[in-house]
């Protein structure tokens, strides 16, 4: 945020049958001490949570 550098962590397409009414909200949510983000989506065929380590 102090740069306002961005870092692709992933590309998480929706299936097409996830594309009308059942959609995945992948707004991420960072854990308390920074070092993960968690977030939805279907990009498997279902809809799972991810979480990723980012330190």
């Amino acid at each position: 945020m102090k740069t306002d550098s961005v870092l692709t962590l992933g590309n998480y397409r929706e299936p097409p049958e996830f594309k009308d009414g059942w959609r995945a909200d992948i707004h991420c949510r960072w854990s308390p001490n920074g070092d993960l983000i968690g977030f939805n989506s279907t990009h498997t065929g279902s809809r799972q949570v991810y979480v990723i380590k980012v330190k």
